[in-house]
């Protein structure tokens, strides 16, 4: 199983360690599963190569979190002409290659229909994570237009209710106007009386994902999962404010400049002002 995880070049080392302990070559080239000819080859990175080569490692070691294509757009962004197949190999010689475990998919029927976005302000989804700040636990909450994947907003505090929600979803509203649904999962504060009589009063539709199923929710799921690795859980927080500075940024960051794979690497404001004309940065 291990030699399956390793890039051509620790397949390579593995064989001279192998050897080294005094296994033949042809033996450890079994082992490692490789060629004579693959051991034997050893490429010749031209000039412009070594300059992509550290672009690459720089942009990699920036976002860790970055696979090979979205490497590939942020360097297409900045002005670099260069193609996917010269990225991946740069990228896997560097032996910067993402190892992710595959979600396995659900089995049988689902008699749930979930409703998908078809337009701007159709639907906005919401969800909390969690993170640690001195001693005390930050709740954190993200509102996330599901159409462009802008992130709508990043709200925090030491305790978050009804009201909270509320309050976070108008300040909302006035920056990106009213949504027609709001997808959310079925916790306490999202099923509260006060968000009920807001969405009456607003004629704004809930869209609650059922019960254990948050792949439902999946595109804040996967906003949520990024902004966790990407800005949570890269540093060490003391208090409130420091939590609300780094999302602050983390949004900004993630809106103007991250190229979105579902958006063909455009950035979620790219794509959202292109649907809409006049929207206030922010």
């Amino acid at each position: 199983m291990l030699k399956k995880h390793l890039t051509r070049e620790g397949k390579r080392r593995l064989v001279q360690e192998l050897h080294d302990k005094g296994l033949t070559i042809d033996a450890a080239l079994k082992i490692a599963g490789i060629k004579r000819s693959t051991y034997y080859y050893r490429s010749t990175v031209k000039g412009s190569d070594e300059v992509l080569l550290e672009k690459i490692k720089e942009i990699a070691f920036k976002h860790p979190y970055y696979g090979y294509r979205r490497i590939w757009a942020v360097l297409r962004r900045q002005g670099y002409k260069v193609n996917k197949k010269r990225v991946y190999r740069l990228y896997s010689m560097a032996e910067l290659v993402l190892f992710t475990k595959k979600r396995e998919r659900k089995k049988g029927g689902d008699k749930y229909e979930v409703i998908e976005a078809e337009r701007i302000n159709h639907i906005w989804s919401m969800d909390f994570c969690f993170i640690r700040a001195g001693n005390r636990r930050i709740k954190v909450l993200a509102i996330e237009d599901e159409y462009s994947r802008v992130a709508l907003g990043i709200f925090c505090g030491y305790s978050m209710t009804g009201e909270d929600v509320v309050s976070a979803i108008k300040k909302t509203m006035g920056i990106w106007g009213k949504p027609e649904y709001i997808k959310s999962d079925n916790g306490p504060e999202f099923r509260s009386r006060v968000l009920e009589r807001f969405m009456e009063k607003n004629r704004i539709k809930s869209s609650f994902i059922e019960k254990g199923k948050p792949y439902q929710n999946g595109h804040t799921e996967r906003f949520i999962g990024s902004l966790k690795k990407e800005c949570l859980l890269t540093e060490d927080f003391e208090n409130l404010q420091e939590v609300n500075e780094s999302v602050r940024r983390y949004r900004e960051f993630y809106n103007k400049e991250r190229p979105h794979q579902s958006l063909d690497y455009q950035t979620p404001l790219e794509y959202y002002q292109k649907e809409v004309k006049s929207v206030k940065i922010c």
